[in-house]
């Protein structure tokens, strides 16, 4: 994976594998021909996911003239032949494999990594039954398992690097390193004080790089080999990485990254790997749970929780009228059941008055993207940032909010594209950036006003792209005349040599991407800020092609597709108004009936409409919003003036502890269905387990 940029695509070359003609392409190594030609290499220092290294030596062939080469690092040349199976060469592996094992303990029977060892599988693989040297067993250093989620045996350990190379190339940590040499040669974190000491991020590359079982996890230990494996995508973050979720007895036993997976290319982070005990947790919803008259729950049947369900909704629906209803859908379930949701409140309690948690994070980012550029999306995959010659973060923490994106921006940076970072923290892109501007919290809109000016005051604009790409452009140079760096400094308390030095910055690159978070979207005048940025990119031609851009890193899993399905307010599935006359066409002839006329309410208004006793019921779905939603008194008492509230949750949260009735749902390890994630690729979500007690999928409630 490396921290190298994108290079071109290559020409192809031809040369022979054991006697058999193969197209590669110019770039490629020896290895990578071996296999295009169904040839098996023996490597143990090698990952697809990292740069070739050359250290162990296993994958040795043969060019025509008997010369040896490394066949994971060396260039293929165009016209050359190949052996990868000779007698010479299975001697020199297994020498080589000899030497290895002389220094490593040889119980196999009890490893934890019997079966899938590829030490173990090489020397099978060579004939090596025994070592003819004598083992001096000095190599001896005691187990590690401080750490909660990587366990360290060092006596196990062959020195291959992938583990120092994986936390350098992939997360871009530094934390890893060798120390020793000979058979003293072990891996340390930082100066050898231990991983938490080292800030290790316990993303579990390392883990997941090793050939033997020098690193691993608990669940390997603790459960033996998997009997089961299921593709999925990871429910904590937008970024969308998939993984690859190995069971045993209907149990999570270990989570890895997907090698394929589109959006994280096999890596993953703390969350994705090791975060899945809470879906054996004995605190779940197993059963749907009714409100007593003494305030205390007792267990309900599906058939009496649906029923009082559904006599209370219609009660509402008929005494008070649709309005006095309305629905929190989830950004963390699926696009189906948030479709549903929707569906629910429009066709059955016929109201538009429906939401999702996009209303308190990303949707003055929707709402500028989609009339600055005609869609509520980001311009831009996650690869791009392999391409921009300049990032520009602006209130995100992607390192520790979105840990697989952000490990890609610090690749991005250290591989040479300028970073500026507007935060009041000192984040850690914030240390790694050219430029960091440090703002108060709340001026967003100063500074990014600010470098507007600068910007077009300095000429940093690309007047073509303007002329053809842009409107209302003389009317935003007019209205940014006054704000200059020395009006902002006060407001933002940002030096204004700094706020130019950032701007020139950007208006100097070739490729630039802008990205911003909950830090521009969650304050004052978030549109506004999002506009802004938006017009930074328009002006420069930072717009339309691959690396340029401007995109909102989304907070949750499913944040974009639940708005993208329609669970919003003022527009059904994609971004259609609930106005617009072939809108309303299209939904009677495919639902039977007419879309409910006025707008609903959005989070904030039902909210309010609550504690006015409008609002009567609501249903809310995988959301704790007396936790989670901004003015925590507002929102519980809100909740309390309710008639009715019915919450779906896997946890009793304290949303749920507030409802008349609650319904058990089901983690994302725990169904089907897809998410999109902030880059907009819409993925698989996949069944691994199956929920608790007599909990269901939320679709299926």
């Amino acid at each position: 994976m490396g921290v190298a940029r994108k290079a071109p695509a290559a020409s192809e070359v031809s040369v022979r594998i054991d006697g058999a003609d193969v197209s590669i392409a110019a770039n490629g190594t020896v290895l990578d021909a071996a296999r295009a030609a169904g040839r098996r290499v023996p490597t143990l220092c090698h990952s697809e996911r990292l740069e070739p290294h050359g250290a162990c030596r296993t994958c040795l062939v043969e060019e025509s003239g008997g010369k040896l080469v490394a066949a994971c690092h060396t260039p293929v040349a165009d016209g050359q032949s190949y052996t990868t199976r000779s007698a010479r060469l299975t001697r020199l592996r297994r020498n080589t494999v000899e030497l290895i094992v002389s220094d490593h303990p040889l119980e196999c029977l009890t490893c934890s990594a019997n079966g899938r060892c590829d030490l173990q599988t090489l020397a099978q693989e060579v004939g090596l039954r025994e070592s003819r040297y004598e083992s001096p067993r000095v190599h001896t250093p005691p187990r590690d398992d401080s750490h909660p989620f990587i366990k360290l045996d060092m006596e196990k350990c062959i020195g291959c690097g992938k583990c120092v190379r994986a936390c350098d190339e992939t997360q871009a940590s530094f934390v890893l390193g060798m120390a020793g040499r000979g058979y003293d040669a072990k891996v340390i974190a930082g100066a050898d004080t231990g991983l938490e000491e080292a800030d290790c991020a316990s993303c579990g590359q390392c883990v997941l790089e090793c050939p033997v079982a020098a690193m691993e996890e608990p669940g390997t230990r603790l459960h033996g080999t998997p009997d089961a494996t299921v593709t999925t995508t990871c429910g904590y973050c937008a970024v969308g990485c998939a993984l690859d979720v190995h069971t045993k007895d209907g149990a999570v036993v270990v989570i890895e990254p997907n090698a394929d997976g589109s959006a994280n290319r096999g890596h993953a982070c703390v969350k994705g790997r090791f975060a899945h005990q809470y879906t054996r947790s004995g605190d779940r919803l197993r059963s749907p749970l009714v409100r007593q008259a003494d305030d205390t729950f007792r267990a309900a049947s599906w058939d009496e929780a649906l029923g009082l369900i559904a006599a209370e909704f219609a009660r509402v629906r008929d005494t008070h009228g649709p309005m006095a209803f309305g629905a929190i859908s989830s950004s963390r379930c699926t696009n189906e059941e948030n479709f549903l949701m929707q569906k629910f409140a429009r066709v059955v309690m016929r109201t538009n008055t429906v939401d999702n948690c996009s209303r308190v994070c990303h949707s003055p980012s929707a709402y500028a993207l989609r009339n600055a550029l005609g869609t509520g999306a980001g311009t831009n995959s996650f690869q791009c940032v392999e391409t921009s010659d300049l990032l520009m973060i602006v209130g995100a923490n992607p390192t520790e909010a979105h840990p697989v994106f952000g490990a890609r921006i610090r690749r991005a940076a250290l591989a040479g594209a300028k970073l500026i970072v507007l935060d009041p923290r000192n984040i850690e892109l914030a240390r790694l950036a050219d430029v960091h501007l440090p703002l108060r919290p709340g001026s967003n809109v100063a500074v990014i006003n600010a470098m507007q000016h600068v910007l077009i005051h300095e000429a940093l604009v690309d007047a073509e792209f303007i002329a053809a790409h842009a409107e209302a452009y003389d009317a935003l140079r007019a209205e940014l005349a006054e704000y200059t760096p020395e009006w902002a400094a006060p407001i933002s308390g940002v030096d204004p040599d700094a706020i130019r030095e950032a701007a020139r910055m950007y208006g100097g690159a070739s490729c630039a991407q802008i990205l911003w978070g909950l830090g521009v979207t969650e304050a004052g005048h978030g549109s506004n800020a999002a506009f802004g940025l938006i017009n930074m990119a328009v002006m420069t031609g930072n717009m339309g092609r691959e690396g340029a851009g401007a995109s909102p890193i989304r907070g949750q899993n499913n944040v974009q597709g639940a708005s993208d399905v329609g669970a919003l307010p003022h527009v059904v599935s994609d971004y259609r108004p609930i106005g617009d006359a072939a809108t309303r066409a299209a939904h009677r002839e495919a639902w039977g009936v007419d879309l409910p006329a006025a707008d609903g309410l959005r989070i904030p208004d039902m909210l309010d409409a609550a504690h006015s006793r409008r609002l009567k019921a609501m249903y809310i779905m995988a959301e704790d919003i007396a936790q989670s939603d901004p003015h925590v008194a507002h929102v519980i008492g809100a909740l309390e003036r309710l008639e009715f509230l019915a919450v779906q949750e896997i946890f009793m949260t304290p949303t749920a502890e507030l409802a008349d009735v609650v319904l058990p749902g089901a983690a994302f390890l725990e169904k089907d269905g897809s998410f999109v994630n902030s880059d907009r690729r819409i993925q698989r979500v996949r069944r691994a387990v199956d929920p608790p007690g007599e909990a269901l999928a939320d679709g299926d409630i």
